[in-house]
């Protein structure tokens, strides 16, 4: 199944790829500045190699959540990944905060090649960067809850050198 889902992925990509490349690299010129709208769409990071694309966006709004949830509470984020959400079978991997109410706000979305520990890691580089760079904060979360998916919990390990509590996804649990 995972070779298929391989080749059918590079196949496509490949055969549509040149037709949207110029678009894509259009799109994601658009990055962080100071006249950005609140709710308006923007790329951290952008790489279209050959057929292996990685795609990082956000928004203000979506970006401010984890700095509001953060003076409320000890910085918890929860990294979620899926390959329902997209045609073509890519992983979609999405970082989210969590209200005391215990509702998730998103914080960014990053579309990627494969789930793997390198894309994690790539994740986690360009938001803590980001976050650092423009918003003078350090993305340090105390509490990370992922699938029981080894990728995403050896990505989050190789990512961060601080110490925090790794939880898993109460909605997987009853699951495994």
């Amino acid at each position: 199944m995972q070779n298929y889902l391989y080749r059918y992925r590079r196949s496509l990509i490949a055969s549509n790829y040149p037709e949207v490349q110029q678009y894509l690299t259009e799109i994601c010129a658009k990055t962080w500045n100071s006249s950005l709208k609140e709710d308006e769409l923007f790329f951290l990071h952008s790489d279209f190699q050959n057929d292996e694309v990685s795609l990082l966006f956000s928004s203000k709004a979506l970006l401010l959540n984890c700095p509001k949830q953060y003076n409320l509470q000890p910085m918890f984020i929860h990294l979620d990944s899926t390959f329902k959400l997209v045609d073509l079978g890519l992983p979609l991997m999405i970082v989210s905060t969590k209200t005391l109410n215990h509702n998730f706000r998103h914080l960014a979305f990053f579309l990627t090649w494969s789930e793997s520990l390198e894309a994690v890691k790539l994740l986690f580089k360009k938001l803590c960067s980001f976050y650092a760079d423009n918003l003078q904060i350090q993305f340090r979360p105390l509490f990370i809850m992922t699938d029981n998916v080894d990728v995403l919990i050896t990505g989050c390990q190789k990512s961060f050198d601080h110490q925090y509590i790794h939880l898993g996804c109460q909605f997987h649990l009853p699951k495994e």
